[in-house]
C-alpha cells in the first residue's frame, strides 16, 4: 500500500521532478492533432458546448490565469485543447498563464496526459518559466491565440 501511495503522489505532485526536459523531447515531438480553436473570450468558453470548465492546479500550470476551459471531448487522436483566461475574461496568448495544446487529453487518458502533457512541463517549466527548456516546451505544446475559433 505504502508504494502505491508514493507513485500516487509522484505521479500527481507538480513539484517533484526527476528528469531533465530533454529527457522528454521524445515524447514532446508526438504533437497534439485535430484540435479545436479555443474561444476567445470565458463567457465563449463557457456557453460552448465544445469546452467544459477545467481550473485544477491553474496556479501552478497556468499562473495568472482567473479560468481555464478544456475540449469537452478529446480529438480522434486522443489530444485536447486547454484555453486559459484573465480575469478580465479574455484569453491569454502567451506563457505561462495560457492553456496549451495537450497530446492526450485527461478526458481521452489521464495517465497518457501525465506522462506526455505534464510531467515534461514539470521538467522543462517547473521554477524556470523564462527558460529555454519552457520555450522548448510551448514550441511542441503551443498556446492557441482564438485566430480561427468562430462560436
Amino acid at each position: 500500500m505504502k508504494t502505491l501511495v508514493l507513485l500516487f503522489v509522484a505521479l500527481t505532485s507538480p513539484a517533484l521532478v526527476w528528469c531533465a526536459c530533454s529527457d522528454y523531447l521524445s515524447d514532446l515531438r508526438d504533437r497534439p492533432s485535430g484540435l479545436s480553436p479555443c474561444p476567445c473570450t470565458a463567457t465563449q468558453a463557457s456557453d460552448d458546448s465544445n469546452f467544459e470548465a477545467s481550473n485544477w492546479f491553474i496556479g501552478t500550470y497556468h499562473p495568472g490565469a482567473d479560468s481555464c476551459y478544456r475540449s469537452a471531448r478529446p480529438s480522434s487522436s486522443g489530444s485536447g485543447q486547454q484555453c486559459c483566461y484573465s480575469s478580465t475574461g479574455r484569453i491569454i496568448t502567451s506563457s505561462p498563464g495560457g492553456g496549451t495544446a495537450d497530446r492526450y487529453s485527461p478526458n481521452y487518458s489521464f495517465w497518457r496526459h501525465r506522462r506526455y502533457d505534464v510531467l515534461p512541463w514539470n521538467a522543462c517549466c517547473s521554477g524556470q518559466l523564462d527558460s529555454s527548456d519552457c520555450a522548448t516546451y510551448f514550441r511542441y505544446r503551443p498556446i492557441d491565440n482564438c485566430s480561427r475559433y468562430s462560436g
